[in-house]
């Protein structure tokens, strides 16, 4: 039992600890495109719409939507004034939106109620935790405008393919501590199988 806590601490050096973390964190990045891809060409199946809410504050008519996936996370939110001709998105939204009473947005997502026209779209992916994100808001109207930050566009087998890459670090770190230690375990588990042949 002696030897084999010894041979144990052997194959769990500094050095291997050091190259697990490093591969882990490769890994975490390298999971955000691939997370990306996935969400974009992922049956409908695979989504699942957690807030659908209307909620009337302000003058205003605020619609939110959040849907989770597998690998990706996506706010949709749109505000427009009470008393001027609703748009086709408000009418189709009410019908199947859920009367809110409060806001459930986050407060990143909070567009100015100022008698326009607004919305917010935000993507996350990552796994297991949301580790990059993106935000493309529009201003409709005679003033009409549109920002988009944090998205890059690529190409895969000549199709364009969108990938968020604002970093949350909370969750890049946690990612990468997560493949970390898989990184660890499994090469720990190799060599020390490796020791007993």
């Amino acid at each position: 039992m002696v030897a084999r806590g010894s041979k144990l601490r052997e194959t769990v050096t500094p050095r291997a600890v050091l190259h697990s973390f490093v591969l882990g964190s490769l890994l975490a990045v390298v999971t955000l495109p691939l997370s990306s891809v996935l969400f974009q060409h992922a049956p409908d199946s695979w989504r699942h719409t957690r807030v659908n809410d209307a909620l009337h504050t302000e003058g205003h008519v605020v619609l939110t939507q959040r849907t989770e996936a597998f690998v990706s996370t996506t706010w949709f939110t749109t505000s427009e004034p009470l008393g001027v001709n609703a748009t086709t998105l408000r009418l189709a939204w009410m019908e199947d939106a859920r009367e809110a009473t409060e806001d459930v947005r986050p407060p990143r997502l909070r567009l100015p109620l100022d008698g326009r026209h607004r919305s917010l779209a935000e993507w996350q992916v990552g796994w297991p935790w949301r580790a990059a994100s993106s935000q493309t808001e529009q201003l409709m109207g005679p003033d009409h405008a549109t920002e988009t930050r944090g998205l890059g566009v690529a190409e895969l087998y000549g199709r364009p393919v969108s990938v968020p890459y604002r970093p949350i670090w909370p969750g890049l770190f946690g990612n990468a501590l997560v493949f970390g230690i898989l990184a660890l375990i499994l090469r720990t588990s190799w060599r020390w199988r490796r020791t007993q042949t």
